[in-house]
């Protein structure tokens, strides 16, 4: 039984994948959100055999709130994941409004170059037990 674990699982994304999941019999599907607790991400990030990292602050009312939403969630899933030498397959969405020009630009300074350096950690992991890249970015605009 393939283990899936969704961040932002309550979310419009996360809340529709989850429930399209959970018809299927070959998977069983844990949710991480908001209210949930390090630990939680952590048991659920170790058992994991595909992640959906959904999970996000779109329009936060303090730019900081930007930041640890989205950044450091991204940093502290990359880093559970390498301390925990688990590689699992890893479907990441951003938020639309990471590339806007809005009150949130200060928060996002260097986002990109952290989010990178995390995820290109993890691919260096996973190439070392991948005969090839285990990661391809998907960008879009709509």
């Amino acid at each position: 039984m393939t283990r899936i674990l969704i961040t932002g699982g309550r979310g419009f994304l996360g809340r529709n994948l989850a429930a399209h999941l959970r018809v299927r019999n070959d998977c069983e599907v844990a949710i991480f959100d908001q209210q949930d607790s390090s630990e939680d991400l952590r048991k659920w990030l170790l058992e994991a055999d595909i992640v959906f990292h959904l999970a996000g602050i779109n329009r936060p009312e303090n730019p900081s709130d930007f930041e640890s939403g989205n950044i450091a969630l991204t940093e502290q899933i990359c880093q559970i994941l390498i301390e925990g030498g688990r590689i699992p397959k890893i479907i990441f969405s951003s938020s639309i409004q990471a590339e806007l020009d809005n009150l949130t630009e200060r928060a996002k300074q260097g986002r990109k170059a952290r989010c990178a350096n995390s995820l290109s950690e993890l691919a260096d992991c996973a190439d070392l037990q991948a005969e090839k890249p285990f990661w391809k970015v998907v960008s879009s605009q709509l």
